[in-house]
């Protein structure tokens, strides 16, 4: 797939794909009606889409793709910023198809693929397992050893005494495990990778992206205050072996006047603080989010940190939590973020 930015016709970028191993990019070129990637900071696997025109049935035929098949994906942009800038290749990732649709007229047929990690058993399967004396690490470990997958963690370490994991899919469990302390989880190609979600925040910025100097095509800001706890967190368990109620909490001194007062279980490893201030960034990471749709940029990931400038009250570092890249005859390249205000704690 070959197209040109509608702003400066010396741009081009094209779809590399490849299926079951062999390149594609070449035979499809000329059916590829759009195509978007979505990069997920956390919480959600990677998506791939394309969408093409099928007037002479290929599609329905000897062309029609497997369900389960393997897709891996590169986004190849030429003379981006100026004629004599060198290739700039982004890699997608592996994915798994996981959806087909075809529809008409005119005929055309949707692919849908998702991170190849993010296998049914992962997500899906429910399982009952039971861990003693040992680590978030550990588990992660566990889960990614029976998935056939790889594990990047980065960040402090939780031991524990014990943990169950009940008619629950492992992504589920992790996931769980990974938010109640401050963990950011993600999914891509063949790894699970656990960061820490404040050192995600503390990441330097890659770009500053200014109003009226940037190629914004369109902005959106929110600020809420709902569901805001500007006091933080206080945490109270009762303990049943003492009959004694032990309080911790978390105060990042904001501005709000709400405590988010919570009862739970804690294990005898477990530091009721921490647990406080990692309850406390759940809630208020939302607090202040943004939306931007720019002209195409292959260096934008999820993961990163932005500077915004120009407008006004909005001017802050921001965390990308969602980078969509995507093409379209029509519109050609575009990249859209989603970003949530960095927390400072």
């Amino acid at each position: 797939m070959e197209m040109s930015a509608t702003s400066q016709p010396t741009r081009r970028a094209r779809l590399i794909l490849t299926y079951n191993g062999k390149d594609i990019s070449t035979d499809i070129a000329p059916y590829v009606l759009s195509f978007s990637y979505t990069d997920n900071a956390h919480g959600k696997a990677d998506d791939l889409q394309v969408k093409l025109e099928d007037r002479e049935h290929l599609w329905k035929g000897d062309w029609f793709p497997e369900k389960g098949a393997k897709l891996v994906a590169s986004l190849l942009c030429e003379a981006w910023d100026t004629p004599e800038d060198k290739p700039v290749i982004m890699a997608c990732g592996t994915f798994t198809l996981d959806e087909i649709e075809l529809s008409g007229p005119p005929d055309t047929v949707s692919i849908k693929a998702v991170s190849a990690a993010m296998t049914t058993s992962i997500r899906q399967q429910k399982k009952t397992k039971a861990w003693e004396n040992a680590s978030l690490k550990q588990v992660a470990q566990d889960i990614a050893d029976s998935n056939g997958l790889q594990l990047k963690y980065d960040g402090k370490d939780f031991p524990f005494s014990r943990m169950d994991q009940r008619e629950t899919s492992d992504l589920g469990f992790l996931q769980r495990m990974a938010e109640e302390r401050g963990m950011n989880l993600k999914i891509a190609d063949d790894t699970i990778v656990l960061m820490n979600a404040q050192g995600y925040d503390a990441k330097d910025t890659v770009r500053t992206i200014t109003r009226g100097t940037q190629a914004i095509k369109s902005f959106r800001f929110k600020h809420k205050t709902q569901g805001v706890y500007g006091k933080g967190t206080k945490l109270a368990f009762h303990d049943p072996a003492t009959k004694q109620t032990r309080s911790y909490g978390y105060d990042p001194k904001g501005a709000g006047a709400d405590t988010n007062n919570i009862n739970r279980r804690l294990d005898i490893y477990e530091d009721g603080n921490s647990i406080a201030a990692a309850e406390t960034r759940g809630k208020n990471k939302h607090e202040s989010e943004a939306s931007l749709s720019l002209m195409g940029d292959p260096n934008l990931r999820a993961t990163m940190t932005i500077e915004l400038s120009g407008f006004k009250r909005f001017d802050a570092t921001y965390a990308i939590e969602t980078a969509t890249h995507a093409f379209d005859r029509s519109s050609g390249y575009t990249t859209e973020l989603k970003l949530r205000k960095v927390l400072g704690y």
